[in-house]
């Protein structure tokens, strides 16, 4: 990754840690598609994103936006844990949650 995308990556992490009402559907696939994941649309307003065995359902709200709940779920993820340097510039400490 370049070092451009690397800073534009890095910044859509912090946006979710810091753990916004809702975010928007296409900053959700970019940062899935980082991390290792395909989209694979299912039915309804459901989307699903797969990376091996891992799945990940996210619903929309009106066509676009992705609820609180979710946005957690995705920084769970394994390896968005492992962006200590977002966290720490954004004053979290790693052991807390969002």
């Amino acid at each position: 990754m370049g070092d451009g995308l690397v800073a534009s990556l890095r910044k859509l992490v912090r946006r979710f840690l810091l753990d916004p009402p809702e975010v928007e559907f296409s900053d959700v696939q970019r940062l899935l598609r980082a991390f290792g994941f395909s989209h694979r649309r299912g039915k309804g307003s459901h989307h699903f994103f797969w990376r091996g065995d891992l799945r990940i359902s996210v619903p929309l709200v009106h066509g676009r936006k992705v609820k609180r709940t979710y946005a957690r779920r995705l920084v769970r993820l394994p390896k968005l844990e492992d962006w200590d340097e977002a966290r720490e510039e954004i004053g979290l400490d790693a052991r807390e949650g969002p």
